[in-house]
């Protein structure tokens, strides 16, 4: 049994082990993509250099979503377990993802569309856990409901 605090701890883990990989790319090591970029593409081609920025951001935000799919993988063999990680995970991912649209207006038109459609997956996601989970409660309580019921009319029997 996963509880809340370990879905949260994995959740940020992974956002901050992404982070690192970020400034990592630019300090450490340069990430091929970027590097193709930096390399051939000058002030005078700016949009082309925006472009391999814009993929590198997309390509590192998709990292975000598979790192956190091979930790449950790798951890968490139940199914019922791994869909409240993820679904903690989607609540932050989906606030991290918002902040593209608040703060970077330099974005293109397609990498915000790119944002949108990752945005509603997660939010159906999230609508999804949240609709089985009440499901299952009233599942669980029409269960405890109907053997309640059955055991008034056997005790009818045996009086």
């Amino acid at each position: 049994m996963v509880d809340e605090r370990y879905q949260l701890t994995l959740s940020l883990q992974v956002l901050k082990e992404e982070r690192q990989k970020m400034l990592s790319d630019f300090s450490d090591r340069i990430d091929p993509d970027m590097g193709t970029g930096l390399l051939h593409y000058n002030a005078a081609k700016n949009s082309e250099y925006e472009l391999y920025a814009e993929l590198y951001h997309v390509i590192w935000i998709d990292e975000h979503w598979n790192r956190i799919e091979k930790y449950i993988d790798q951890k968490i063999p139940l199914e019922a377990d791994r869909r409240k990680v993820l679904t903690v995970f989607s609540k932050y991912f989906l606030k991290f993802l918002d902040g593209f649209d608040a703060k970077n207006q330099r974005y293109s038109k397609a990498f915000h569309e790119i944002l949108q459609v990752k945005k509603q997956a997660l939010r159906d996601m999230i609508g999804i856990s949240a609709k089985t989970d009440i499901h299952r409660k009233e599942l669980n309580f029409a269960m405890e409901k109907h053997k309640k019921q059955y055991q008034e009319l056997l005790k009818k029997y045996t009086e």
